[in-house]
């Protein structure tokens, strides 16, 4: 069961949005992994419909008890008691309350970790 909180602030720039965002997932190391994050997205295309497709970044915190201590010593990512920092890119498409998004974290060498995922505003 994944639980997501989530707060929009429009910026200056119309299209613009910076957020606050936080969740508890159960991750595929069968581990609860809270999160926080904060970003910034835009509008990079706006659709006659009302969709709008968006871009933007993220920087943040993750408690990864288990996983933290395996990526600290196969990867050397920055590790403090289960806590590993964040940072990412996402793409979406909104439609009035609705977001699809995909977003990105870097992986090892090449590989990359995604997430698509489906919110609605409340």
């Amino acid at each position: 069961m994944d639980r997501q909180i989530l707060r929009r602030y429009e910026t200056k720039k119309r299209s613009g949005e910076a957020f606050l965002e936080g969740g508890v997932f159960y991750n595929s190391y069968e581990e609860v992994s809270p999160v926080f994050l904060a970003g910034y997205n835009f509008s990079a295309l706006n659709f006659p419909n009302g969709g709008q497709f968006r871009i933007g970044g993220f920087t943040g915190i993750g408690y990864y008890k288990e996983l933290g201590k395996t990526l600290r010593e196969n990867y050397g990512v920055p590790y403090y008691k289960g806590f590993i920092p964040l940072i990412g890119a996402t793409i979406s498409y909104r439609y009035k309350r609705n977001e699809l998004r995909l977003t990105t974290v870097p992986g090892d060498n090449l590989d990359v970790i995604l997430n698509l995922s489906f919110a609605r505003s409340f």
